[in-house]
């Protein structure tokens, strides 16, 4: 019995395992709920579809809106044009 455990149960079991996580990680990236959306939008008239598309972009622009933007991303943006403007600066 022994022999059987280690010649096809453990095999087996590896082999599942990979399957089954391969298969996990597909169903997690996230393209499943797009082609829902789509096809949702394909089977909808031209108004339901312009009124979900307001609602995703009204969305969207709030939560930029809520988020604070860096402080310091404007100072650097503004060190590297002045850089990359003097050339006598090596670095």
């Amino acid at each position: 019995m022994e022999w059987w455990q280690k010649a096809v149960v453990v095999p087996v079991k590896r082999a599942w395992i990979v399957v089954a996580a391969r298969m996990r990680r597909k169903k997690d990236d996230g393209r499943g709920a797009l082609v829902k959306l789509h096809d949702d939008i394909q089977t909808c008239a031209y108004e339901d579809v312009q009124v979900m598309w307001e609602m995703l972009q009204r969305s969207e622009t709030e939560r930029l809106a809520r988020e604070p933007s860096p402080k310091g991303a404007r100072a650097l943006v503004w060190l590297r044009r002045h850089h990359k403007m003097d050339p006598r600066r090596r670095c």
